[in-house]
């Protein structure tokens, strides 16, 4: 039997079908299967028809859908670039929340292992982050008062965190409660997004959690340092309208709630 020669160290759908099918499958066996023996020969018995099914089927059919969504994601990129990346940006935080941006990072890689650079995914968790991180500096900085002084503080640790590319504390623990923040989050994500559309903003290394700590990641492969400039543009105008817009949205919230 010829089995496709793929690498699937950095791919998901692949998994996730082989997983969905070895869940029917493990069922099935621990059904039919003795007692007595369960507990040994189930596991074995699940593998030993899984694993074939996964390398001959599964797994080069996951690899074709992963290569149909990447064809799509470049078709509308090479279309509608510049608004795919501030609506990519501004929806990243919720995939963070679902667990859906684990599917980004191997997508990412493909695209610069293929073409040498990633246009599409590269930006959206790196504004994302941004966007979070300004915003929930803007609800620290708003709180008033020795009441608020530990939650300021917190908030304040939260938002520098996530300025640096670590965005659960302050989506958890600051944005998630507060809607206004999250207006003012997703205004700075399309700002930046647009501004990266529109630039052509290109990552050349696949880098996780993008932020302030990680703009080495737009230095192209001949030590080029464009990209950088225009990261560095994005990066400010990201926080710059994220901060203004939250502390904006939370001053009119507060005035709708005292009258």
């Amino acid at each position: 039997i010829g089995i496709p020669q793929v690498s699937y160290s950095s791919t998901v759908i692949p998994i996730v079908l082989g997983v969905f099918f070895m869940y029917f499958v493990y069922k099935f066996v621990k059904k039919i299967m003795p007692e007595v023996i369960t507990f040994f020969m189930t596991p074995l018995v699940t593998m030993i028809i899984v694993v074939p099914v996964e390398l001959i089927v599964l797994g080069p059919l996951g690899t074709e859908l992963s290569n149909g969504v990447a064809a799509v994601c470049m078709f509308l990129s090479n279309t509608i670039g510049f608004l795919l990346q501030p609506l990519l940006a501004a929806l990243y935080p919720y995939m963070v929340m679902f667990g859906i941006d684990k599917g980004i990072g191997p997508m990412s890689i493909a695209f610069i292992a293929d073409q040498g650079y990633d246009v599409i995914f590269g930006n959206m968790g790196f504004i994302s982050n941004l966007a979070v991180g300004a915003a929930t500096l803007g609800i620290a900085t708003s709180l008033k008062g020795s009441d608020n002084a530990a939650k300021k503080g917190l908030y304040g640790s939260f938002g520098l965190t996530a300025l640096c590319g670590v965005t659960e504390p302050a989506f958890y623990g600051a944005l998630i409660s507060t809607p206004a923040a999250l207006k003012g989050t997703a205004c700075g994500a399309v700002v930046g997004g647009l501004i990266a559309g529109i630039t052509g903003l290109k990552k050349f290394v696949q880098i996780g959690c993008p932020g302030l700590m990680t703009f080495i990641m737009y230095i192209d492969e001949n030590g080029g340092m464009h990209h950088v400039i225009i990261a560095v543009i994005v990066a400010a105008a990201t926080i710059v309208t994220s901060f203004i817009a939250t502390r904006f949205f939370l001053s009119r919230d507060a005035k709708k709630n005292v009258k």
